[in-house]
C-alpha cells in the first residue's frame, strides 16, 4: 500500500510497548532550559500529531501513520478520546466530507499546538480528515500483549496475512540443522499437526500459534542437507522448539512430544547432546542424526510425517 508513497515526508511510524502512553502518542509539554537561564515550556507533539498536522497542512494528498505492534500496549489507554475519531462520515456533514472523523472531540494539547504553529485547522474541535489514513500491525500469536476490544477492533478494516508458502523465497528450501527436512516441510507439517486434537486435553491450539515462514532466521537453517554445525542446532531449539514446548503444546505436551519428555530442559539436553550430531555422523546417503535427532523428542506420529512421504500444506504447497 506504501509502495509508492514517500515515506520522508507522507509516512509517520510509531511502535505501542508496554508502557506506551497517550502523552507518548499524542503529545506533551516539556521544559526547555534558554540560554540565560530561563525555562519555558513548550509542546512537543507525538507521532499522531504530527500526522494531523501534516494531514491538515497538505490537503491534496493522502499522509499514512502506521502504527507497529498495535497490540504491545494498550490500545484504548493510548488513544485516549481519540479513540472517537476512528469512525468515520460515510457522506457530507456539518462543513466535513465523507472520511473525515463523524465525532469530533476536545483536545487541549493538538489545540494549542495547532495554533502556535499555524496549522490551517478552522474547527472548534479536533477531528481527523479524509486524507489521513492509520494503518496498524499486529501479531496475533504473541504473548503477554494486551487484548484488543471488539468496539475497538470494528473500527478498523482489518486483514489476515496468511504465509503462502509460495511466495516466501528461499528460506522454505533451508534444512533443518543435520536433517534433509527442509524448514518449509518441518513448518507446515508441524502446523497441522499442532491443530489435531489428540483427545487428551480439554485446551486446544488456537491456529494463530502456527509457524510463519520467517519465525526463523537463516542462521538456525543449513544450505545443505544432513550439515549443520551446533551453534545453528542451538539457535534452532531455542527458538522453535522452545516456541512448541513452552508456547504451544504447554497445557499438553503429548500433543507434539513424546511422554518420555518431562522438562523442556531435558528436551534441550537431549536434542543437544544427541550422539549422531556430536559425532557428525551424517551422509548423504541416510537420514543419519535427523531421525535420530527428533525422534527422541516427538511423538511417533509426527516423526512418521516429517520422515514419511511429502506432505501438502494448508495452501497446497508441497514441500
Amino acid at each position: 500500500m506504501l509502495k509508492d508513497v514517500d515515506k520522508d515526508n507522507d509516512v509517520f511510524r510509531t511502535t505501542f510497548y508496554l508502557d506506551y502512553s497517550n502523552s507518548d502518542f499524542i503529545g506533551q509539554i516539556y521544559p526547555v532550559v534558554k540560554d540565560n537561564g530561563s525555562v519555558s515550556y513548550e509542546e512537543k507533539p507525538g507521532p499522531f500529531t504530527k500526522a494531523l498536522a501534516s494531514a491538515f497542512k497538505n490537503s491534496d494528498k493522502m499522509i499514512y501513520l502506521v502504527i507497529e505492534e498495535i497490540n504491545r500496549g494498550n490500545a484504548a489507554a493510548i488513544f485516549g478520546d481519540t479513540f472517537q475519531l476512528l469512525d468515520r462520515l460515510k457522506e457530507d456533514r456539518d462543513g466535513r466530507v465523507a472520511g473525515d472523523s463523524e465525532y469530533p472531540v476536545n483536545n487541549e494539547f493538538i489545540e494549542v499546538y495547532f495554533k502556535k504553529n499555524n496549522i490551517p485547522f478552522n474547527s472548534d474541535k479536533i477531528y481527523i480528515p479524509h486524507n489521513l489514513t492509520l494503518l496498524a500491525t499486529m501479531n496475533t500469536s504473541d504473548q503477554n500483549v494486551f487484548p484488543l476490544d471488539t468496539a475497538f477492533k470494528r473500527r478498523w478494516d482489518r486483514e489476515k496475512v496468511m504465509t503462502d508458502w509460495n511466495k516466501v523465497g528461499d528460506i522454505k528450501n533451508l534444512y533443518v540443522p543435520f536433517t534433509n527436512i527442509t524448514w518449509g516441510k518441518f513448518a507446515t507439517t508441524i502446523n497441522n499437526k499442532m491443530l489435531e486434537d489428540n483427545g487428551e486435553s480439554d485446551v486446544s491450539v488456537s491456529e494463530d500459534k502456527q509457524m510463519g515462514a520467517y519465525f526463523v532466521k537463516e542462521n538456525m537453517l543449513s544450505q545443505e542437507k544432513n550439515t549443520g554445525d551446533k551453534d545453528s542446532l542451538r539457535a534452532f531449539i531455542s527458538n522453535v522448539m522452545d516456541y512448541l514446548y513452552n508456547d504451544v503444546t504447554k497445557f499438553n505436551h503429548s500433543l507434539l512430544f513424546d511422554n518420555g519428555v518431562k522438562t523442556y530442559d531435558g528436551l534441550y539436553e537431549t536434542m543437544t547432546e544427541c550422539a549422531s550430531v556430536l559425532n557428525k555422523d551424517v551422509d548423504d546417503s541416510t537420514v543419519g542424526a535427523g531421525k535420530e535427532l527428533f525422534e527422541s523428542v516427538f511423538t511417533k506420529e509426527v516423526i512418521d510425517e516429517l520422515f514419511g512421504q511429502d506432505v501438502n500444506d494448508e495452501q497446497g504447497t508441497q514441500n
